[in-house]
Formats: structure tokens, sequence, C-alpha cells
């Protein structure tokens, strides 16, 4: 599935997801744009993501630069 792939550290290097949680983020989103819209709490609620990588994955997809490199 491309979307594990862009989230793994090899792909987008968001800070604290790994390999597992990218695919525990892959599985719940299935694609990219649900999960750049979710907030926080909504990525928090997916069992095995706690709150510092909803608040790391959040903040990544938040910030317009990550968004611009993310949309080319």
């Amino acid at each position: 599935m491309l979307l594990v792939v862009l989230l793994c550290p090899e792909g987008l290097g968001i800070r604290h997801v790994g390999e597992t949680v990218a695919e525990t983020l892959a599985d719940h989103f299935r694609d990219l744009d649900p999960l750049m819209g979710a907030t926080v709490e909504q990525i928090e609620a997916i069992e095995g993501i706690g709150p510092t990588i909803a608040e790391s994955v959040a903040r990544f997809l938040a910030d317009p630069a990550n968004r611009a490199e993310i949309e080319r």
C-alpha cells in the first residue's frame, strides 16, 4: 500500500512514526486525504496510537511546507 510507504521513516520521515505505526495509520485511513484532515483526537483514538504520536503526525501534516511537499 502506497500510504504505508509514504508514512514509513524512509518516506515522509514523520517523527515517532515507524513501520508499525505507518501500517496502523494506513489500515485505518486507507488514503492520505483523510489522514491529512484528521485531528489529533481522531488520530489518538486509533488503537495503538498514543498522544505523542498523534500530535507528531497532526503537526507534521498541518505544516504548510510539509503539505506542499506531499502535494507535489
